[in-house]
């Protein structure tokens, strides 16, 4: 990873880097682009190391950001630094830089403070990585302290892959919910709160600022950033919404005075504050006069030991504020202006919450309530203490070659210059492309031309074939309706063919009844002549017994006459089962006349006799 970031610094710089002294490299926020909190953040790094731990600061800045030759020595009288590094990834040719050289030698740097604010996440974080791995590659640093972070639920795992080789040694995060999402993911580096990187420079301006309750002009105070990381691609919803909610504040203060806060000055086109947000929405915008603050330009100027740039914030005085900038919105709560942070994404959705004011924007107009950060501000206080000892000090400073890359060779241009060239090339690009598109549409045309006379063709043979098509109908027509007439020719017989089977089955259940009846009457009969065929043979014993013993005939014939009763029921009852087999037999030959149940039965009577024999 050494040579994935290339180091360049101009001739007053590289003396530093060489001049024996312990120094600390400042990378964060602040890459040389002039936006409003991380001007401050950076600002608020310098005077924590020129107070606390005595290293000389030297800060990381693109090498892209410089738009002319005087920006170098902007950026440090702005920063009130001597050691600049400018950071690239591409290599190129010195005589085409404003006075920068590669960084061939220095002092072994041991310190990197890696200051906030919401950068490690998505949109960014990866680009930090890579940068501070480039660091470690050419510096052997001791103590890589991080501060003020806001970090990303989707790219924490990332993170702790970082953390686990590059080992920091502590963490601190501008929210509690970044903390807590980092505390569930490791335990090996040491975790804590430090509230925002701001926090003393925006102590130091409000302690000047005299933004009283009884003197508070009718101002109210809007910003509106409408970058693609705050917005994301919906921007005519964005636009909409931010509209909407600037409605609903001068329908609840009509006659106040507007001031909108511009707080990010860029010319890259990826950038879009407040005055290119208000260009965007052009005459939708609700207002024709209103007050320009930039607050990007006050942050470049202020400095701790100059109390005008302090009392330039003066003019940052109202009741109420309402702005898509997280640092915005701190900033104006410090000088005891209410302000509600708009949050169209996840990223702002946390901001606010790390901000603690939970209110709607309806309940926020009715009620303007001002953030109490004292507790915030407390701890602030004890991360400051614990830190200022945590970086590494040596007396002697050792010599790490960098040496030259040999990565292949381009001309620098200045990011005006740099934006002109894309245009240019995306014009160029697009003409191409143009050029391209007009080719294929002349083949298209040539191609359409083939087509349209391929669909005539297939048309004729089209109109052929319904002609075809309208013959095959009449015929299919003339077959269905011979089709449906045989089909109600077949239900018919189908019809009938269930009505009679329903018949044989009934009648064969009746045989059936009726042979078991038959058998069941049949066992009497043989039951009874048996009986009577013993009667018979009692009879003759008794009256043999009488005739010859000279018995009581009077018994003998009163015995005789029951026994002849008897004999006469059962006689009776045979005339009667005779009669009844009779009948069924005769009911049995009726039901059997019909050829089909008559070939059945007679199968079924044969089987009977077959069984029984």
């Amino acid at each position: 990873m050494r040579h994935e970031i290339l180091l360049f610094s101009d001739e007053e710089s590289n003396r530093i880097l060489n001049n024996g002294n312990s120094k600390v490299l400042l990378l964060g926020g602040y890459l040389g682009y002039s936006n409003f909190g991380d001007i401050l953040q950076l600002k608020g790094a310098i005077k924590f190391h020129k107070e606390k731990t005595g290293l000389e600061p030297i800060i990381i800045c693109e090498l892209e950001c410089i738009y002319d030759e005087s920006y170098v020595e902007k950026i440090k009288r702005w920063f009130g630094v001597n050691g600049i590094v400018f950071i690239s990834k591409n290599n190129y040719e010195e005589a085409s830089l404003p006075g920068l050289t590669e960084v061939i030698e220095s002092d072994n740097i041991n310190n990197l403070h890696l200051y906030g604010g919401g950068i490690l996440n998505q949109n960014w974080g990866q680009l930090y990585l890579d940068i501070v791995s480039g660091l470690f590659g050419y510096f052997d640093i001791k103590s890589y302290v991080i501060s003020g972070q806001q970090l990303d639920n989707k790219f924490i795992d990332k993170l702790v892959d970082h953390f686990h080789i590059y080992q920091p040694t502590i963490v601190g995060t501008r929210d509690q919910n970044s903390l807590e999402l980092l505390k569930s993911k490791i335990n090996s580096v040491d975790l804590q709160y430090s509230f925002d990187d701001t926090t003393e420079v925006f102590l130091d301006i409000a302690s000047y600022h005299n933004n009283s309750s009884d003197e508070k002009p009718n101002t109210i105070f809007l910003h509106m950033n409408t970058s693609s990381y705050t917005v994301g691609s919906e921007f005519k919803a964005a636009k909409q919404t931010l509209l909407d909610n600037i409605g609903r504040v001068i329908e609840k203060y009509p006659t106040h005075t507007i001031k909108v806060l511009h707080a990010y000055e860029d010319q890259r086109f990826s950038v879009k504050d407040t005055l290119e947000s208000i260009a965007e929405m052009e005459d939708d915008f609700p207002f024709h006069e209103y007050v320009v603050v930039d607050i990007a330009k006050l942050a470049l100027e202020y400095n701790e030991n100059s109390n005008p740039s302090k009392q330039a914030f003066n003019t940052i005085r109202g009741v109420l504020g309402l702005s898509s900038s997280y640092h915005t919105t701190l900033f104006l709560n410090f000088l005891r202006i209410p302000c509600y942070l708009v949050s169209l994404n996840p990223y702002y959705v946390q901001k606010k919450a790390g901000l603690g004011n939970p209110l709607s924007l309806d309940e926020f107009i009715i009620q303007p309530t001002i953030t109490d950060y004292s507790k915030a501000i407390e701890e602030r206080k004890a991360w400051i203490n614990k830190i200022s000892v945590l970086f590494y000090k040596s007396e002697t400073q050792d010599k790490v070659m960098i040496g030259r890359n040999n990565k292949s060779k381009t001309t620098f241009s200045y990011k005006d210059d740099y934006i002109n060239k894309e245009i240019l090339l995306n014009n160029r690009w697009q003409k191409e492309q143009t050029d391209l598109w007009w080719v294929s549409a002349e083949k298209n045309k040539h191609d359409l031309e083939w087509q349209k006379q391929q669909t005539h063709y297939w048309w004729e043979i089209a109109q052929k074939s319904l002609a075809d098509f309208q013959w095959q109908k009449e015929q299919t027509d003339h077959w269905w309706q011979i089709a449906q007439k045989s089909l109600v020719d077949l239900q018919w017989q189908k019809e009938q063919t269930d009505h009679w089977w329903q018949i044989a089955q009934k009648s064969l259940a009746d045989l059936q009844w009726q042979q078991e009846q038959t058998d069941y009457w049949w066992n009497i009969a043989e039951e009874h002549k048996k009986d009577i065929a013993w009667q018979r043979e009692q009879t003759d014993h008794w009256w043999t017994i009488a005739q010859s013993n000279s018995m009581d005939r009077d018994w003998q014939k009163e015995q005789t006459d029951y026994w002849w009763s008897k004999y006469q029921e059962a006689a009776r009852d045979l005339e009667w089962q005779t009669e009844q087999t009779s009948i069924w037999w005769k009911k049995y030959q009726e039901s059997i006349n019909t050829p089909l149940l008559k070939k059945v039965f007679e199968k079924i009577w044969t089987k009977r006799k077959e069984n029984k024999k």
